[in-house]
């Protein structure tokens, strides 16, 4: 699910700017504020996001993010100007962030000690392979889109929002899937540490 979900992430890498500026005739600018924000509010919601976490369990924050994401994605479609973007694309980029420390911190937990840098190794090889694949992946998209079916630019990145919106909920339902064996590792971590359950 971390693969799909960063890959899924990823697929507008790249092409945010070119909807805003192409689509939305937006400033470069408008390109930095807006990418900048959602930045900012993403280290807002993960810094939350991580102490929710521990108080509640990292299984229900990531599955709140996960599901989070899917559902906040679809409002791309709602996009039609620059005061658009400066609402939605900012929010967007903020939910994504939301299940990044869980993803993390639920590797940490499920690794023994003694091989928790070869956990984090190959967690981090799973996140940047996503990473490389998606940017490429959203470029297909719009590129099938374009040439074979001969939509304009504004009409493939919409295609391209509605492929993501699928495959954030493929993930959503992926996670909902694994929801118990996320509980039992919190909480076997949670009898070790002596910490109370949450009810």
């Amino acid at each position: 699910s971390a693969f799909i979900l960063q890959t899924s992430l990823s697929l507008l890498q790249g092409y945010t700017p070119i909807f805003i500026s192409d689509v939305l005739n937006g400033t470069e600018l408008d390109i930095g504020i807006i990418i900048g924000l959602g930045g900012v509010l993403g280290l807002i919601a993960q810094y939350i996001a991580g102490s929710l976490g521990d108080k509640y369990g990292k299984w229900l924050i990531l599955e709140i993010g996960v599901f989070t994401a899917a559902l906040i994605s679809p409002t791309l479609l709602l996009i039609q100007n620059m005061f658009h973007a400066y609402i939605i694309l900012p929010t967007v980029m903020c939910c994504n962030m939301i299940s990044s420390p869980m993803l993390t911190a639920l590797v940490g937990d499920a690794v023994p000690s003694d091989m928790r840098g070869t956990g984090y190794g190959a967690y981090g090889i799973v996140r940047d392979f996503s990473l490389i694949i998606g940017s490429p992946l959203g470029g297909l998209v719009l590129e099938f889109s374009r040439n074979f079916l001969k939509e304009t630019l504004l009409q493939s990145l919409r295609l391209l929002f509605i492929f993501r919106s699928i495959m954030l909920f493929i993930t959503l339902l992926i996670t909902l899937y694994f929801m118990k064996s996320f509980r039992e590792v919190d909480t076997v971590i949670w009898t070790r540490s002596k910490i109370p359950l949450p009810e």
